[in-house]
């Protein structure tokens, strides 16, 4: 292929032989343009790789820190979701897929807390069942303890055993309420019947002191417990 520096620098070789440097010089001219042309191209590829790239780590730094509050976010959907209702849900779920879309880094994590709440709604659908199949009322606190038994043996977590145990233990069988009420009738007459007597010997006692004269509260209670007033002994004698 014709090359016009390569015949400009032959003409130039013989014109120097016989004495005449110029073309060779303006071949030399030409060389070290080219070259100076060639090295400023270099140069300003290199200026615009290297603002290519600047430009380039700038916008990896956004977008880092975009995917930084991205996890944020996504993290407290996650949270959200585990006891969110059906419907909410539904709302949480549609902004988690939009932070995939955007960012699928995310995908992981998305998958991960929906299996999770497939797990807790699975959990929270048996904790119910199991409560739901213990009674409300007990006859006997044998009873009470078939239904503690059945809960030690089911597949509750370890805090809503403790929790349903504790409600079923303080819930009173018919046996202990009938116990405690027939105590209580027991207590309260005896309490009355000691009342009463405390009042009489109150009465008693009072008598005897100078000037007392019955009154008609003091009859009463006298008499209901046997006793009326003497006005000659001045003092209360057995009916």
């Amino acid at each position: 292929m014709y090359d016009p520096s390569e015949a400009l620098f032959q003409l130039g070789l013989y014109d120097y032989v016989w004495g005449n440097p110029g073309l060779l010089q303006t071949y030399n001219a030409n060389v070290q343009a080219e070259k100076a042309r060639q090295e400023q191209a270099n140069y300003n590829k290199m200026l615009k790789q290297m603002e290519d790239e600047s430009r380039a780590a700038e916008a990896q730094k956004a977008r880092n820190q975009e995917l930084k509050e991205a996890r944020v976010e996504m993290a407290k959907l996650n949270k959200d979701l585990i006891n969110a209702r059906p419907q909410e849900a539904v709302i949480i779920r549609k902004q988690q897929e939009a932070l995939v879309n955007k960012y699928p880094e995310l995908e992981t994590s998305f998958r991960e807390a929906n299996a999770a709440k497939a797990e807790e709604d699975a959990y929270q659908i048996g904790k119910t069942e199991t409560i739901g199949s213990i009674p409300s009322v007990f006859n006997t606190d044998a009873e009470k303890q078939a239904a503690i038994d059945k809960v030690i043996a089911s597949n509750l977590r370890p805090e809503d055993k403790d929790e349903l145990i504790k409600s079923i233990r303080g819930t009173k069988s018919t046996a202990q309420l009938g116990a405690e009420a027939d105590q209580s009738a027991r207590a309260s007459h005896t309490g009355k019947k000691t009342t009463e007597a405390l009042s009489v010997n109150d009465i008693l006692a009072k008598s005897t002191t100078t000037g007392y004269y019955p009154t008609t509260a003091d009859k009463a209670t006298m008499k209901a417990a046997g006793y009326v007033w003497d006005k000659i002994k001045r003092q209360y004698i057995g009916i």
